[in-house]
């Protein structure tokens, strides 16, 4: 299986859940033997993505030494963590901004050397996969919005008070002017008893 970045899961604002809109359609085919089972935010979500899905939480469990599951509670998983996975996507595409056709070469780019393919092996996996490239691409491209979004999120979250900078900077002072004293000792030099000037300068 081909490696490259997870989209995040974790959803990125607290109002993200309560304006998702998710509704399971009647089944309608969007590809030979698929259909839609989730509609979130007009994003879908298809049978396919969920057995694809419920293969890599198996294998992640064998790996892990998990206990195996009942099909039902995989199915589960799967559904959740892929109707999470188009709630952040569709927020980060509204606040993410775009990506460059040259960002999203870097990045396939990336994902073939990691793999260690050229670029038509990279190609050819994904068609073993049942993926084409541009399908692949706009995979990337959702995560580099996903990711770049929680960039941000995370960021505008921290906060920094002036009693934490004051503590910071006399603590740095305090170990800066402990160093100078260390320094200072290693020079002192022992001295006999007596010793004329000629005798120090030698010293």
């Amino acid at each position: 299986m081909l490696r490259a970045a997870t989209l995040a899961t974790a959803l990125l604002a607290g109002v993200l859940s309560a304006t998702a809109q998710v509704r399971a359609p009647a089944p309608v085919q969007d590809a030979p033997g698929d259909h839609i089972v989730a509609i979130v935010n007009q994003e879908l979500v298809t049978a396919v993505e969920v057995q694809a899905r419920i293969e890599a939480l198996r294998q992640a469990a064998a790996r892990a030494g998990q206990p195996p599951q009942p099909t039902s509670a995989w199915r589960r998983q799967a559904l959740d963590q892929l109707i999470d996975e188009r709630v952040v996507v569709t927020h980060a595409r509204e606040v993410g901004g775009g990506v460059d056709d040259a960002e999203l070469d870097r990045a396939v780019a990336s994902v073939a050397a990691q793999n260690q393919l050229t670029p038509d092996q990279l190609r050819q996996a994904l068609q073993a996969q049942g993926m084409d490239m541009r399908r692949f691409r706009a995979s990337l491209r959702d995560q580099i919005l996903v990711e770049r979004t929680r960039e941000r999120e995370v960021v505008g979250r921290i906060v920094v008070g002036e009693d934490e900078i004051d503590r910071e900077l006399a603590a740095r002072a305090q170990a800066a002017g402990t160093a100078v004293e260390i320094n200072l000792a290693q020079i002192l030099v022992a001295v006999p008893e007596g010793a004329d000037a000629a005798g120090v300068a030698e010293r």
